[in-house]
């Protein structure tokens, strides 16, 4: 009797040979279809490609068995080495070594990437599991000061087409803090001025509520309504250009470095503005969890990073909440100064208003019963005559 050949299975199959375009797509499809938007397709895309043109340098072929933990490791240390920040970019400029940022970015794509290969079965482990990804270095978030944002709006004209728009944006980017493209893809129906809000798209298509202000409403209302053209075509976004089309986000970035560096403000960009948002907000009372909310963080990590206060900022924070500026013991005095400042340089009336003389107590209340100090009242009556009127004198 003849034996009927068995079948070979997805798991038995020697998937080694597999070339990485194939992957790419079926990855970039897997993608897709769990909702990525395009941009995020794209960047993937983009990150996969470069660590394919690697392996190709080195002289490996571009198959699956090409991908392994070392040589994730090799291209890490060659990001790490590269002098040139675009490649094949004659429009910006390539001098220069990458971010921490840029590299932990294009390790986490070959990361996510290796995490799909195990999940659908072309490895049977995580290749990359136990592989640490390069730190991103912490720096303090840096944004305008209220100096800066002044000589910005005030060079912006009120009367003109590009001015009242220009205005209505940047007013609209500081007093929200929204992203490039979330600013492009707000529409007329989600611009709710007169209830104080605008309904706005984030990352992860996820719909959020943030308020505006009064300014940066009376703003957009003026160039909404004066101003705004569409040239006959009907657009939905708010925002257009000059020619009525919808604004896109390099025209945004492009326009508010114009702005900026026309008053002599330098490495100005959307998301500075966006920093500046979320450092003014906290400065003015603000707390950290209704700005999670109005910035779309889904956790509080991207938060915290506006806490980092600015040097000058702490200062002014340590100078109203010094703890020994707060105690009577060895307060600064100001005595035979004439310009009223003390020891440190300071002046009287920055400082925590404090007794004249140190040695004064306050008077001590007792638990039950009176002060210390206290006198006891007595009540006398008054010996002065009411006077009546002429009436009643009999005069």
């Amino acid at each position: 009797m003849r034996m009927r050949k068995r079948d070979i299975r997805w798991q038995e199959m020697d998937k080694r040979n597999t070339p990485f375009t194939h992957l790419i797509d079926d990855f970039l499809l897997a993608k897709r279809s769990a909702g990525c938007s395009e941009k995020t397709i794209s960047w993937y895309r983009a990150n996969i490609l470069i660590y394919l043109r690697f392996l190709e340098g080195e002289g490996h072929p571009p198959l699956l068995r090409s991908f392994s933990a070392d040589s994730v490791r090799r291209y890490t240390v060659y990001l790490q080495e590269r002098r040139v920040k675009f490649e094949n970019n004659p429009l910006r400029r390539t001098e220069g070594r990458l971010s921490s940022q840029s590299i932990f970015g294009y390790v986490a794509t070959l990361g996510v990437f290796a995490t799909w290969l195990a999940a659908e079965g072309y490895t049977r482990d995580n290749l990359l599991r136990g592989v640490p990804r390069p730190r991103k270095r912490k720096t303090a978030v840096s944004g305008l000061s209220r100096e800066e944002i002044e000589r910005l709006l005030s060079r912006v004209p009120k009367h003109t087409l590009a001015g009242t728009r220009d205005r209505a944006i940047l007013l609209t980017l500081l007093d929200c803090g929204l992203r490039a493209s979330e600013l492009c893809d707000l529409t007329l129906k989600e611009a709710h001025l007169e209830e104080g809000y605008l309904k706005v798209l984030g990352k992860g298509n996820k719909e959020r509520i943030v308020p505006v202000g009064v300014a940066a409403c009376r703003a957009i209302l003026r160039y909404r309504d004066f101003f705004r053209r569409d040239q006959g075509r009907p657009v939905p976004n708010l925002f257009l250009s000059i020619q009525g089309e919808r604004l896109k986000p390099n025209a945004l970035r492009y326009m508010v470095q114009r702005r900026a560096k026309s008053v002599e403000i330098k490495d100005v960009t959307v998301h500075k503005l966006r920093h500046t948002f979320a450092l003014q907000y906290l400065m003015a009372g603000g707390d950290a969890f209704s700005l999670q909310k109005i910035l779309g963080h889904t956790t509080m990590d991207m938060t915290r990073n506006y806490v980092n206060i600015l040097p000058a900022q702490l200062v002014e924070k340590h100078r109203l909440h010094s703890p020994m500026d707060r105690m009577t013991i060895g307060f600064p005095s100001t005595k035979g100064r004439a310009d009223g400042r003390d020891e440190c340089g300071r002046f009287a009336a920055s400082l925590p208003h404090r007794r004249q003389n140190n040695r004064e107590k306050a008077p001590v209340r007792r638990p039950n019963g009176p002060r210390k100090d206290a006198r006891p009242i007595v009540y006398r009556r008054s010996r002065r005559r009411r006077r009546l009127p002429e009436r009643f004198s009999g005069g």
